[in-house]
C-alpha cells in the first residue's frame, strides 16, 4: 500500500514528465505559431532590403511559415533595433542588418539598447564592397577626378550616404582624410532614398552599397568610381578598387546579417542559423544576392560572432580619429 509520500512524489514526477513533454513539444511546434517577422531597420530597396527579402523567400519555403520584412527605418538603425529589441524573445522577430548598426553605441547617444549585451549575431548573409558613385551627368570620370574637384572646392561637393555614422559614412570619411579632402555629408535614412535622390541629381555624389546602385549603372543613369575592397567584386569587375586608384592598402568590406535578442532559445538559434545557410546556398538565392552586388557568404555561430567583434573594435577605435560627432 502506498504511503501518502510515495503518492505524492509519484505525482511530482509524473508532473515534471508533463512539464518536460511540454517544453519539447512547444520547441518543435516552432515555427508554426505563427508568421516569422525580419524587421529590416531601413527603407525598402537599400542593400540591406534586397538581403533580406532575398533569404526570406527561400526561408519560408524552407521552414513551412510565412517570413514577413518588416521595414523600420530612422535614426541610422536604431528604431528598427528597438523594435527587435523588446519584442518576445520567442524566436519570431529578427534583424537582418550590416555592420553599421553595430557601431550605434559608439556615435549615438540616448540609445535605449546595447548591442553587445542585448543582441547575438546568427548568421552572415553576404559581404560586399563599398562603392563611390556620381550622377552620370557629373564630369568626373575616375575617383581622382573627384578628388581633385574636392581639392579645388574643400566642402563644396555634397555626397550621400544612407545616414549619420553609418559604414558607408565612416568609410567615405576614411577615404577623404586619406586623400586629403573634405566632402559635405549629406546623410539619408536609407540607402535606397539617396540612389533616387542621386538617380534624380540631388546629389552629385553618393558612398553607398551596390546592390541599388548596379541597375541605375547598368542603365547608364550613375557611373562608378571605385569599390572599396583590396579585389574587384565579381559584381563589379569594371569598376577599379579605391586601392586601384592611387590609395594602395585601402579595404573596407562590409557585411549584412541575421541578428536575434540574446534570449532567444538555443535551439531556436541553431535552426536559424542551419536554415539561413541552407537559404543562402540555394542557387536561385546566389544569383539574386550576385546580380545586386552582394557576394553570398553562409558565416555562422562563432566565426561570425567573432567577426562581429573584431569588427566593433576596429571601427569603434577610428571613429574618434575620423571626427564622426554624437548626436
Amino acid at each position: 500500500m502506498k504511503t501518502h509520500r510515495s503518492i505524492a512524489l509519484t505525482y511530482l514526477a509524473a508532473g515534471l514528465v508533463c512539464a518536460a513533454a511540454s517544453g519539447v513539444l512547444a520547441q518543435s511546434e516552432w515555427p508554426r505559431k505563427q508568421p516569422i517577422r525580419i524587421v529590416v531597420p531601413y527603407p525598402p530597396g537599400g542593400t540591406n532590403d534586397v538581403a533580406a527579402r532575398a533569404v526570406g523567400e527561400a526561408l519560408s519555403k524552407l521552414v513551412g511559415q510565412a517570413v514577413i520584412i518588416d521595414n523600420r527605418p530612422g535614426a541610422a538603425g536604431a528604431i528598427g533595433m528597438e523594435v527587435v529589441a523588446k519584442a518576445a524573445p520567442d524566436g519570431y522577430t529578427y534583424a537582418v542588418m550590416s555592420d553599421s548598426v553595430t557601431l550605434l553605441n559608439f556615435t549615438r547617444k540616448g540609445m535605449t539598447w546595447d548591442f553587445e549585451k542585448q543582441f547575438v549575431p546568427l548568421a552572415m548573409i553576404s559581404s560586399q564592397p563599398l562603392v563611390v558613385v556620381v550622377h552620370a551627368a557629373q564630369p568626373y570620370r575616375t575617383l581622382q577626378d573627384l578628388i581633385a574637384a574636392a581639392k579645388a572646392k574643400p566642402g563644396a561637393i555634397p555626397y550621400a550616404t544612407p545616414g549619420q555614422a553609418s559604414i558607408q559614412h565612416l568609410t567615405a570619411e576614411l577615404l577623404w582624410q586619406r586623400a586629403g579632402v573634405s566632402l559635405q555629408h549629406v546623410p539619408y535614412k536609407g540607402g535606397g532614398q539617396a540612389v533616387i535622390d542621386l538617380v534624380g541629381a540631388q546629389v552629385p555624389v553618393g558612398v553607398l552599397g551596390p546592390a541599388a546602385v548596379i541597375p541605375h549603372a547598368a542603365s547608364g543613369k550613375l557611373r562608378v568610381l571605385a569599390q572599396t575592397t583590396a579585389a574587384r567584386s565579381p559584381s563589379l569587375p569594371d569598376a577599379p578598387t579605391v586601392a586601384e586608384s592611387g590609395f594602395t592598402g585601402f579595404d573596407v568590406r562590409v557585411w549584412i546579417g541575421l541578428v536575434a535578442v540574446i534570449a532567444v532559445p538555443d535551439d531556436i538559434r541553431a535552426r536559424m542559423r542551419e536554415e539561413i545557410a541552407k537559404a543562402v546556398g540555394m542557387p536561385a538565392v546566389r544569383k539574386r544576392l550576385v546580380e545586386s552586388g552582394l557576394d553570398p557568404a553562409a558565416i555562422s555561430g562563432d566565426r561570425f560572432e567573432s567577426m562581429v567583434k573584431s569588427g566593433r573594435a576596429q571601427w569603434g577605435a577610428l571613429i574618434p580619429q575620423l571626427g564622426i560627432n554624437l548626436e
